[in-house]
């Protein structure tokens, strides 16, 4: 396996495709799983997920010069931010939830998913949760850090922390009230 750029290097190797497209590559390597994964657990559908996917760096190499810096990763993430959200806006259906939203929990909870019928339980607990905050979930998911989550979805890292603190916390006591029934 090669080594995977770091951050500064990631930088890097943008401001450089700007020159030469062919340079962008690594990057469409490191991410395109992620991204896909990402765009996948949104809309549901591997097909319109490959269609996003390839629309999302598309659209990243095209507006590689508005690259102004930071985490590339919230910048790409930005971007599939912005095509799902406008991909639902076109078609305006119901956020779906995917089959393996247990992935979404925390560590420490998804230890504590045992049975298929608390797995149930947690699926549609997360199910109920506004579609900014199944957002934050699929982004901390795929890897973001609140830093990153807050540049893609206009929010400080810190309210990404408190906002994912709190979205647990409940998410966890629900969890434990339905168990308990």
């Amino acid at each position: 396996m090669k080594p995977q750029p770091s951050n500064n290097d990631e930088a890097a190797i943008l401001r450089s495709a700007r020159h030469d497209l062919n340079l962008f590559a690594p990057l469409y390597e490191r991410y395109v799983d992620r991204i896909y994964a990402y765009c996948l657990r949104r809309v549901n559908s591997a097909s319109d997920a490959e269609d996003l996917t390839s629309l999302i760096f598309t659209r990243a190499m095209n507006g590689i010069h508005d690259y102004r810096g930071g985490s590339v990763a919230a910048w790409l993430f930005r971007i599939a931010h912005n095509t799902v959200v406008n991909h639902y806006r076109d078609k305006k259906p119901q956020l779906p939830l995917p089959d393996d939203v247990d992935e979404a929990f925390e560590s420490n909870l998804i230890d504590d998913l045992l049975s298929a019928e608390e797995q149930r339980t947690a699926i549609r607990l997360v199910s109920t949760l506004p579609p900014e905050s199944q957002n934050l979930i699929w982004l901390r998911v795929n890897g973001l850090n609140s830093s990153e989550i807050g540049e893609v979805v206009g929010k400080s890292a810190g309210a990404v922390r408190t906002e994912l603190y709190r979205l647990f916390k409940n998410l966890r006591a629900q969890f434990v009230r339905e168990l308990e029934r």
